[in-house]
């Protein structure tokens, strides 16, 4: 997976419980 993948995947996991 590449880092923009990473970055991605981190950030949807952040935002979706907002």
């Amino acid at each position: 997976m590449t880092l923009a993948q990473f970055a991605m995947i981190f950030w949807h996991d952040l935002a979706a419980p907002i």
